[in-house]
């Protein structure tokens, strides 16, 4: 009791957050060298074939009509996918797109909790520690996926990351005060990404823009409402970020119905044995759904988000000052923001319903991991901050958390990027040979050992022992071989 009562006193309080900040410091290292070592070791595969023949034979303009008539209407990513396998194609590697995506979330995420923190920051050592959560938050986003090897796998990431990055970067560019020309240009720019999104994502950040389109006028013509709304949310209310929000709305629809008409879709949808739209064949599947979905939600991404909850709830303690104590402030915000957020989850994952007739693909549900990594970490910094929790209680959470959470990222640093090193060493080998046989002007079908799996993370190279399944076809051409490859058939189990 006396050791306790020494080491949280006063004098000790500076020295304890120290603790915390390089507990918090030392796992985002190790968690972003994990990610930037497996990114060195990723190799292409599957659709990222695809890509790289398209960008040769059809260039960055062409490439989006063929891609718009023949398979997605997802024009602007796959105007970016372009570009970023141009990138792949000069440098030979995936990390300086992995880096790229990293420091673009961590600006995304030090963004936002900068304008959320700046009336509470003290002094510079809140600025590191604010640093220090937007990489945590980033991270989280990544881990707590529904689909592990999205981040790692090219064509996907682009995508479905990229679907959450360029939206956030609209977002921020949104509530600037910046009168500049330049900035409605980008802001449109960045819109047209978000209405060409995968559809779920689409189809949710219209949504959200539309209701809160719908709260900034309610701001602006009725004043009752606006009294009643400021309690619980503090919102901008100048004609300028009016004209923005307008502005973004009508550049995103306009692109949504763009990328929904596209004769690729119909493509797409006939290749998943789906012809026609039932209204009560997609409740049906819907209702049988969700309670599965609700339930994977709570057992999937339990092991992170009680990190997540723990350590928001100490920076909450540590900010928190007698006039921020509001607990019924934040039981109203709590009991509103709840069924909201179960109906912006259900916008979610209503369009992948109808695609497939089922919650998957699953990496169409990594917005749903941004949503939840913003969403409980507000609410756990607000129980920290608008409440009377024990900061001694919070800091050992905290601390404990960050010890797991750093023990998994060590586990993942050795054994992932270990696993994934011998997995790019024997890829090579085969494409070393492959070039071989090319260089030697062999036109016979090639047949290549199988090789070790990669860590689940990350997407193998599924090539068939059939030489003209559509990966293997692909994979060749890719290379430019001029002849076919196909796997070792596995022996019969006796």
């Amino acid at each position: 009791m006396q050791f306790t009562q020494f080491l949280f006193q006063e004098s000790n309080k500076k020295r304890l957050h120290l603790v915390f900040l390089l507990l918090l410091t030392l796992c985002n290292f190790i968690f972003i060298m994990y990610l930037l070592e497996m990114a060195y070791y990723n190799r292409p595969t599957i659709d990222d074939f695809g890509l790289r023949i398209m960008l040769r034979e059809s260039g960055f303009v062409e490439s989006v009509f063929r891609y718009y008539k023949e398979w997605t209407g997802r024009f602007a990513f796959t105007w970016l996918s372009m570009i970023l396998t141009w990138l792949y194609e000069q440098t030979g590697s995936f990390v300086p797109y992995i880096a790229i995506l990293i420091f673009s979330f961590f600006i995304v995420f030090y963004k936002g909790l900068l304008v959320s923190f700046k009336p509470l920051i003290i002094n510079k050592q809140d600025y590191f520690l604010l640093a220090n959560l937007a990489v945590f938050m980033f991270i989280l986003v990544e881990k707590s996926n529904y689909a592990p090897d999205t981040f790692f796998w090219f064509c996907a990431s682009i995508i479905y990351f990229g679907g959450i990055l360029l939206p956030c970067l609209g977002a921020i560019l949104l509530f600037s005060p910046s009168k500049n020309p330049f900035s409605f240009v980008l802001l449109a720019f960045l819109f047209v990404f978000v209405g060409s999104a995968v559809e779920n994502m689409a189809f949710t950040y219209i949504v959200m823009l539309s209701g809160y389109l719908f709260i900034l006028c309610l701001f602006f013509y009725k004043p009752n409402f606006s009294g009643l709304a400021t309690y619980l949310i503090k919102l901008p209310t100048t004609r300028l970020h009016l004209l923005k929000v307008v502005l973004a709305w009508v550049i995103s629809v306009i692109s949504f119905v763009i990328s929904v008409l596209a004769p690729g879709n119909q493509v797409r949808l006939r290749g998943l044995g789906i012809t026609s739209f039932d209204l009560g064949s997609l409740l049906w599947e819907v209702r049988k759904n969700i309670p599965h979905f609700f339930h994977d939600i709570l057992v999937s991404n339990f092991g992170y988000f009680y990190c997540l909850i723990f350590v928001m709830c100490y920076v909450g303690t540590h900010f928190r000052k007698k006039e921020g104590l509001n607990e019924e402030r934040l039981a109203i915000r709590l009991f509103i923001a709840v069924p909201l957020f179960i109906l912006l989850l259900l916008c979610c994952i209503i369009p992948s319903i109808y695609a497939s007739r089922g919650i998957g693909p699953e990496r169409s549900l990594t917005i749903i991991a941004f949503l939840l990594v913003v969403f409980v970490a507000y609410f756990a910094f607000q129980i920290g901050y608008a409440t009377l929790f024990p900061k001694k209680i919070a800091f050992v959470l905290a601390c404990f958390s960050l010890l797991t959470f750093g023990y998994d990222a060590r586990f993942r640093l050795i054994n992932e990027v270990y696993g994934l090193r011998i997995y790019a060493q024997e890829y090579d080998q085969q494409i070393n040979y492959l070039l071989e046989m090319k260089a030697k002007k062999n036109k016979k079908a090639v047949e290549l050992p199988p090789i070790t799996y990669p860590p689940a993370s990350v997407i193998r190279c599924p090539l068939s022992s059939d030489s003209t399944h559509w990966v293997n076809m692909d994979f060749a051409e890719s290379l430019q071989l001029g002849f076919k490859v196909y796997l070792k058939p596995s022996s019969p189990t006796p």
